[in-house]
């Protein structure tokens, strides 16, 4: 089962390309969170809208897999991408916008993420790559990931 939780607001990020690749191949999707399109459950999708944290956070540790979704325009990385570390589960970071070749350099130096692009192929590819990670990887959460290193930086600039 596939998870993505966050807001999907259409200016903001794309979720049409994972709603499709998911349609398509029938893949196990909860999509939760606040939007401004209206997307449709199907027999394998389910749209949840926005939920109560409590059931969210169920949600997402039930899920074998987590997406992120990158933003479509700007440098801002969703936080939801470094909350999801801690999952022992693949997190695949779906990259987009005109910083894409930024982020994947960004994102590859931590050898966590599964990263592809936001398109259907892309991100089904992808998910076939999660599924074989399923219970065969340790999940090591990186040193710069986590939150005891990003206070040490952001108090160094304050």
């Amino acid at each position: 089962e596939v998870g993505y939780f966050g807001a999907y607001k259409s200016t903001i990020r794309n979720i049409m390309p994972l709603y499709f690749a998911a349609k398509d191949r029938k893949i196990k999707l909860n999509i939760c969170g606040y939007s401004d399109i209206l997307l449709e459950d199907t027999q394998s999708i389910s749209i949840h809208g926005v939920i109560p944290y409590e059931y969210a956070l169920k949600m997402e540790e039930e899920s074998d897999i987590l997406i992120c979704i990158c933003n479509n325009k700007g440098t801002q990385i969703p936080g939801k991408i470094y909350y999801c570390t801690s999952y022992k589960k693949p997190i695949i970071v779906v990259l987009d916008g005109e910083y894409t070749e930024e982020l994947r350099e960004y994102f590859s130096g931590f050898n966590r993420f599964i990263l592809c692009e936001n398109n259907k192929e892309s991100i089904i590819d992808a998910i076939g790559r999660a599924k074989a990670q399923i219970k065969k990887q340790e999940y090591i959460i990186c040193e710069k990931l986590t939150p005891e290193y990003m206070a040490r930086k952001i108090l160094r600039y304050l």
